[in-house]
């Protein structure tokens, strides 16, 4: 009796074990997304005023009307929360930050040769012409834009329009760390790399994300960033058919976990030790309870 509610006890805590184990081998993963990309186009959603500033040097700033509103402008712009900010450089082309909201897209702000600051409020849409680039970079200055908030990389591809110049993604590469969630516990999880006419989308963003994008000597922008999301996907060129699927989902999950998190390994290793000694000594509780039991003899 004794050695059967010793084994009984085995069992009820084996399996209190592998119930924790599977717990946690089930919470939710969230994915911290590193990108670094070559693209044409990068578009994010300003979520508030924290660091939602761009540095300005002489450049044109445009309503929607066809006279801009100011020319060689150089200042300060502070963006305002909830605005669509797309930035676009086609080759080696001029530069091109469109700013569209339902209210206005922030404040301009420069200061005079008299030492005076000046502060203008702009209206719901407005686009900033960036000419420069080439000049610039040629004198030893880096021009780095602030992107911060939702950010979406490259444009969907469908199919071409005549006489249309299209922004699109060159190539990328995106790096990928998982993260548990309740647990401190982070590990790296696959990599993968953009290819040109992909679209990279967040999807279920945890946060904001936060980076920069680079303008230098080669065609386009160089653009960072990372941003943590439930999931995320990567949008292929081409229209969508019954056939074939455009999109596919990339994002941290439980194989990661288990090749590279030190933790979960380690118990997924104790866990394994434990199962095959219970496994053994249930077995041997076995083998003695059947020696013990008396044999009861047959008679004809």
């Amino acid at each position: 009796m004794k050695i059967k509610n010793q084994k009984n006890t085995l069992i009820v805590g084996l399996f209190l074990i592998i119930g924790v184990f599977l717990f946690y081998c089930f919470l939710p993963i969230y994915t911290t997304y590193y990108i670094s990309a070559n693209t044409e186009r990068v578009k994010f959603l300003s979520l508030d005023k924290n660091n939602s500033k761009v540095n300005l040097n002489n450049v044109t700033i445009w309503a929607e009307d066809t006279v801009p509103i100011l020319q060689s402008f150089t200042g300060t712009l502070d963006i305002n929360d909830s605005i669509d900010v797309t930035i676009e450089r086609v080759g080696f082309g001029p530069a091109t930050i469109t700013f569209d909201g339902q209210k206005s897209v922030g404040n301009l702000s420069w200061i005079t040769l008299d030492g005076k600051e000046h502060i203008k409020e702009l209206s719901n849409y407005n686009e900033i012409d960036i000419n420069n680039i080439e000049s610039e970079y040629r004198a030893g200055k880096s021009q780095i834009i602030r992107i911060d908030g939702n950010i979406d990389l490259g444009k969907k591809i469908d199919y071409e329009i005549k006489d249309e110049s299209t922004a699109i993604l060159k190539e990328g590469e995106i790096n990928m760390i998982g993260k548990t969630k309740y647990i401190s516990s982070n590990f790296e999880a696959s990599k993968k790399f953009l290819q040109i006419g992909d679209q990279f989308v967040i999807n279920e963003p945890i946060g904001k994300g936060f980076g920069f994008v680079n303008f230098n000597e080669n065609a386009g922008m160089t653009v960072s960033y990372r941003i943590m999301a439930k999931t995320a996907k990567i949008v292929k060129p081409g229209p969508i058919d019954a056939l074939s699927s455009s999109d596919y989902e990339i994002k941290a999950n439980i194989l990661d976990r288990f090749k590279n998190d030190s933790k979960f390994s380690l118990l997924s290793i104790i866990i394994g030790f434990i199962l095959i000694l219970t496994t053994i000594i249930t077995f041997t509780y076995d083998s003695i309870n059947f020696f013990r039991e008396p044999k009861v003899q047959k008679y004809n």
